[in-house]
């Protein structure tokens, strides 16, 4: 089992907001840049998508209102995972947060992929901050880009 903790930020949104965000996965699919929602579809509690070949699936198994949630594998992922979502309110207006991943990696993706899902969850992290504080644009995203900073 590969087990990644991400790196914990202070993120300038309210837990309450911040707990939306994640507790809908259709809100992933309208923050897709358009050309990239062909391949995903979602409910309230799945998400599904085709990624180089692959069918990836996740559900959300548990809600903790503003401070946790955890998504697993779902459909014909080829791996089991579960990621969790950990938010700490610190006041008002602000929120700590990381991310928490854990990963039934076959033999070939653990060798591909080694230390560089910690550097997907920590990217993730920091464009979540990066949004709270109005530095970034959903349509900005660019998956080669994240692809070569991984070297996949």
């Amino acid at each position: 089992m590969t087990s990644i903790k991400g790196k914990s930020e202070t993120i300038n949104i309210p837990a309450p907001q911040l707990f939306g965000a994640f507790a809908d996965m259709r809100h992933f699919v309208q923050n897709l840049p358009e050309d990239k929602r062909e391949s995903v579809q979602a409910t309230e509690d799945t998400l599904t998508a085709k990624v180089q070949g692959f069918e990836i699936g996740a559900q959300i198994c548990s809600r903790m209102p503003y401070s946790y949630i955890q998504i697993k594998e779902a459909g014909n992922t080829p791996f089991k995972f579960t990621l969790e979502v950990f938010m700490n309110p610190l006041d008002i207006q602000k929120t700590e947060f990381h991310l928490e991943l854990n990963a039934d990696l076959p033999f070939m993706l653990k060798m591909m992929l080694g230390n560089k899902l910690q550097t997907m969850v920590d990217t993730i992290t920091e464009k979540i901050k990066d949004a709270s504080e109005g530095n970034f644009n959903p349509n900005d995203i660019d998956v080669e880009q994240i692809r070569s900073k991984m070297n996949i």
